[in-house]
């Protein structure tokens, strides 16, 4: 049963929608699990890094349709049995089906009623207590080719992070994340990102633009680039 087991299980909340955190508490401590809140993608990085016991992740998405999905990315990859509860908006069809592909089971729309979210959270709690067999679960064939893939992987979405902050301004992102401005600059070529905004650029403007980038970061070689955790009032 479920439920005779149910108290012992933890869950991360991320969003900063007072309204939503609420809803979420109150069917937490109906049930006795127990919840932490994370305001935003930052602090819920931070809280999965240093305490791996989470076996539910409920996400509220951000409205807007190019932001929310990288943190999700992101725990999957060092955590894909992390069971996941996403939050969001009717007609987002686009984040919804990606969250499809990435194993999300149960996508909630606003305004979300606490017995819906019951029953979501405790459909991914029966999952986490019948577990598969590692690579059934995540792919991988070995714990060392998933911390290889966890490393690249990391270091693109906390990339792709910043740019969405910052609006893909490169260098208040390179501030961000606490490297150089060239390092961001070679990154982002490395992994072949580029901004949601670009098509509206002139093609003339977007090709003088991106060789200038192109030719700083070939200058600067390949600097490494370490993930740390950002915040421009946080100390470490």
């Amino acid at each position: 049963m479920i439920d005779s087991i149910a108290k012992s299980f933890r869950v991360l909340v991320v969003s900063g929608d007072a309204s939503v955190v609420s809803t979420v508490l109150a069917v937490t401590a109906a049930n006795g699990w127990l919840a932490e809140i994370a305001p935003d993608a930052w602090d819920a990085l931070d809280k999965v890094y240093v305490a791996s016991g989470f076996d539910l992740l409920v996400l509220d998405l951000p409205k807007h349709p190019s932001e929310g999905l990288q943190i999700l990315r992101t725990l999957r990859r060092f955590r894909p049995t992390l069971a996941v509860v996403l939050i969001g908006y009717s007609g987002d069809i686009e984040r919804k089906q990606e969250a499809i592909r990435m194993g999300v089971s149960d996508y909630l729309v606003r305004p979300i009623e606490d017995s819906e979210l019951e029953l979501a959270i405790r459909r991914n709690l029966r999952a986490v207590a019948s577990p598969q067999p590692f690579e059934r679960i995540c792919g991988y064939k070995s714990l060392r080719s998933l911390l290889q893939s966890v490393k690249e992987e990391a270091e693109k979405n906390a990339i792709a992070l910043a740019l969405e902050q910052t609006g893909w301004n490169r260098k208040a992102a390179a501030r961000l994340l606490k490297t150089s401005y060239r390092s961001v600059l070679y990154k982002i070529e490395q992994y072949r990102m580029s901004s949601p905004h670009r098509s509206a650029v002139p093609v003339a403007e977007r090709t003088q633009t991106g060789m200038a980038e192109l030719e700083e970061g070939m200058e600067a070689g390949k600097p490494a680039f370490e993930f740390q955790r950002a915040g421009s009032t946080r100390s470490d």
